[in-house]
């Protein structure tokens, strides 16, 4: 039985590890350090050519991640890109950021989570928006290459005091969530819709690009960082269950001979 590999809903044990079914597809990974001018603010999760140097991060367990710095004062907007992005797999994808400005949860003095924590430290930085003024907006392309179908995940974040803020982020201009800003604790809630949470999940996107956009009541809510992770396709999924009986059967007919 030691090498045996049964299918779980949404993950796979392979090998005596359980590894989550987002592992196996490609997945882009996009940590966004705002950086305000007037601020020191220090690049916390640092990823030079798809590799990282502060182990994994996120709900998904990434641990490759491409920072996208950005430069700027509150009230300024502008737009960067497109920057070039690494998946987990090797593939290629791009990425533009608009916003009205960056800030940072270690230079407002609102973090709780140590340093050096790889979460923590991609919940840090962020690119803000405001309903009154502008939102901002991420642009990822160049996916259809990598996956057909795949999950966006948003992870959001903002100042003090907790529960005072509130914010909504938008999927291409139609897929809404509203959401209350909380400051990240170490531990991830999902937005189901009004509740206090750290990140939004849309689920089963298609097409080359995607666009997301956002804001809130303050110009310290904001968006932390994105994960594009491939939903694997249903062939592969029948692959694995094959793969999976054709061990079972395997393994029974050893353990019979023993």
């Amino acid at each position: 039985m030691r090498y045996l590999i049964v299918l779980i809903t949404g993950a796979v044990w392979v090998l005596g590890g359980l590894v989550p079914l987002t592992a196996l597809a490609e997945t882009f990974s996009l940590n966004l350090t705002g950086r305000m001018s007037n601020f020191d603010t220090p690049i916390f999760l640092h990823v030079e050519f798809g590799e990282s140097a502060a182990g994994v991060a996120g709900v998904n367990g990434n641990d490759v991640w491409n920072d996208l710095i950005v430069y700027g004062d509150q009230g300024t907007r502008g737009t960067l890109g497109p920057w070039h992005l690494t998946g987990s797999g090797g593939g290629l994808a791009a990425a533009t950021v608009s916003s009205q400005g960056t800030w940072s949860l270690t230079t407002s003095g609102t973090r709780i989570v140590p340093l050096e924590d790889p979460s923590g430290d991609m919940m840090d930085g962020m690119v803000t928006g405001r309903t009154d003024q502008h939102s901002f907006t991420v642009t990822v392309s160049e996916l259809l290459d990598d996956f057909p179908t795949y999950d966006v995940y948003a992870y959001l974040t903002g100042g003090t005091p907790p529960g005072s803020k509130w914010g909504s982020i938008t999927l291409n201009g139609s897929s809404t969530v509203d959401y209350i800003v909380r400051i990240f604790d170490g531990t991830f809630i999902e937005a189901t819709g009004n509740n206090a949470a750290d990140y939004v999940v849309f689920r089963d996107v298609t097409g080359d690009s995607f666009t997301i956009s956002g804001g809130g009541n303050g110009s310290g809510t904001g968006l932390a960082g994105l994960e594009v992770v491939g939903v694997p396709e249903p062939s592969t999924l029948l692959l694995l269950g094959i793969g999976a009986l054709g061990l079972l059967a395997y393994a029974l007919r050893r353990q019979k001979a023993a």
